[in-house]
Order: structure tokens, then sequence, then C-alpha cells
């Protein structure tokens, strides 16, 4: 039996998984190379080793999240990151084999060279070892000695997995905020996976890591997906139309929506490509992004999901 094996870096998995899911829909490898700044086939080998480890699904030449998992990546905190990776790799045939020859042997490259003959994978073998060394230590599944020696990590899989519980936690306290601000009425009418998820964790990674441009990045694809839908609701599909900003247009040559809400929306457009595009050529420097521009990005999002619904069902013009 061959098993198919794709080789890389923990690192390089998160990043590819980071791209997937903030582009919020099926992605292909050239967006993903130049969003993590790799090389063409790097980024293949780094989405396809993370379809085998369960993170994502392939679309043909796409890839799209297939994990819940994906979203606890995206965060600055190292050791959610690892227990991640960890919960994972206890799924992973060619990491378990590895781990376990590894304790029998103590030796990393006879136990490389071991499971390349026992799953029939083609790779080579410092390359196999290369990647689940990575995928192991990353995670804390395996301990560095130093001098090319590995050992098997104390800590279990349930410690890792109590790691998780309290990041979703904090996922669970953000969503009830999220909920409140928008209204239970109107969340129910929206699609969780596309637009309250992407907005709970824009909050979860602004309030708890302070990490605003990221927050801006997720609210961002929420009301990308959420001015998609509202456009077949009132009769304007806008879903070919790129960007915020353009959605928006769009929905107002129709008279969909009135100029007043249409500049709340245009805020949330403008400062979501001051923290996307890099250099801004009218003033030749990128935007820094405040912690409190992220708090506020967030809130504005609701409001604006809010409101525009509530125009829709014909409720009292509020802004």
């Amino acid at each position: 039996m061959i098993t198919s094996f794709y080789s890389g870096t923990a690192e390089q998995v998160v990043g590819v998984i980071e791209a997937v899911v903030l582009n919020n829909k099926p992605t292909d490898i050239d967006f993903v190379q130049k969003f993590c700044d790799i090389p063409s086939d790097t980024a293949e080998a780094a989405l396809n080793l993370s379809v085998e480890l369960g993170f994502l699904k392939r679309i043909n030449s796409q890839y799209d999240a297939l994990s819940h998992l994906c979203r606890l990546l995206i965060t600055s905190a190292e050791k959610q990151r690892a227990a991640v990776i960890r919960i994972q790799l206890e799924s992973y045939r060619p990491f378990l084999l590895f781990r376990e020859r590894l304790f029998v042997t103590r030796q990393a490259d006879t136990a490389a060279r071991q499971i390349k003959s026992l799953l029939g994978i083609d790779e080579h073998w410092e390359k196999i070892k290369d990647t689940l060394i990575s995928l192991g230590t990353y995670s804390h599944a395996l301990v560095s000695q130093g001098g090319g020696v590995y050992t098997i990590a104390e800590k279990s899989p349930e410690e890792a997995l109590l790691l998780l519980v309290s990041g979703c936690q904090e996922q669970v306290t953000a969503e009830i905020k999220i909920r409140e601000h928008i209204g239970e009425a109107n969340v129910n009418s929206l699609s969780r996976e596309d637009v309250i998820l992407p907005l709970v964790g824009a909050l979860v990674v602004v309030a708890n890591q302070g990490n605003a441009r990221t927050a801006i990045l997720h609210a961002g694809n929420a009301i990308e997906s959420f001015l998609n839908d509202y456009g077949l609701r009132v009769g304007a599909d806008v879903s070919l139309k790129t960007g915020i900003n353009a959605k928006i247009d769009e929905l107002k040559r129709s008279d969909k929506m009135p100029t007043k809400i249409s500049f709340v929306g245009k805020y949330l457009g403008h400062v979501r490509n001051g923290a996307d595009h890099g250099i801004d050529p009218e003033i030749e420097a990128s935007w820094q992004i405040r912690e409190l521009t992220g708090l506020e990005y967030v809130s504005v999002a609701c409001s604006f999901i809010k409101i525009c619904l509530n125009f829709q069902n014909g409720g009292q013009p509020e802004l």
C-alpha cells in the first residue's frame, strides 16, 4: 500500500490554513502562496499536508476549511495553536507510526526509514523525518534533546484538549456578545458559518489577543458574505462584485440601500482595505491599525448588519 505523503513544516501548515480561513471561500494555490509569501510548490505541499491532517478539504484545484478547529489556529496564542495541531496529529497515521518506531529505536533517522518502507511512501526518508519532527515538536508531542535526538513528550493529548476547551470558552463568550449586538431574530436569518463565526473570530483575536488587523480581515469577510446574502434578499445580486465598497456601490446604484446606511458600510470597506492592501499609493506607506480600531470595527460591523436588516424589514430607519 502506497500512502500519500506531503512534506512541509508546522508553521507552513498553520500559515496556509490561516490564508484559507481568512479568504473565507474555496481558495487556490496562487492566493495562498502570495498570502504566505512562499513558493507555489511549497504552498501546494503545505495545503495537501493540511488535507491529510484533516484541516482542509480539496475541491478540484481549490481548498476550503473542513474542520472547525481551523478557526482556533487564527490566534497569537502559541499554546492554543500547538494544541490544535496536536489534536489532529493523534489521528495522522504516519506520525503515530513514526512516534511508535521512535520510542522503540530511539533514532529519528531509523524511524523515518522504517515508516517509509512500512507505508510505501515515495518521499525521501529525510523529508519524512523533517516533516514529522516539525509537526511533533511544534505541537509538543515530541521533545528535542539536542544533537538530533528526540523523545516522546510526557504530556498527554488530554492536556491539549483542555487548552482547546479554554479557547472554545472564549469563542462561546464572544458569540453571545455578537448575537446580542445583532439581535437574536436577525442572527437566526444569517449564515452562522459565513457571517456569525467570522465576527466571533474577529472579536476573540482583538479582545483577547490585541490583533486588530486580523480582526478586521475576519469581520470584513463576514460583511462581504452578508452583503451577498442581503443583495439576494432585496433583488440586487452583488456576488460578482469584488470587495465591500463595490458591493455597496451596486446596492446604492440599484436603490436598495439609502445613502446614510451606505456610508456606514463604506467605513467598513475603507478600513478593511487599509488593513489588507499594504502600501497605500496616496500616502506611500501602510496604514497601522490601532487595537481600538479593531474593536470598533467589529462593533460597527454588527450595527451595520442590524440596521440593514431593519431597513429591509420596513422598521423605523435607524443608524
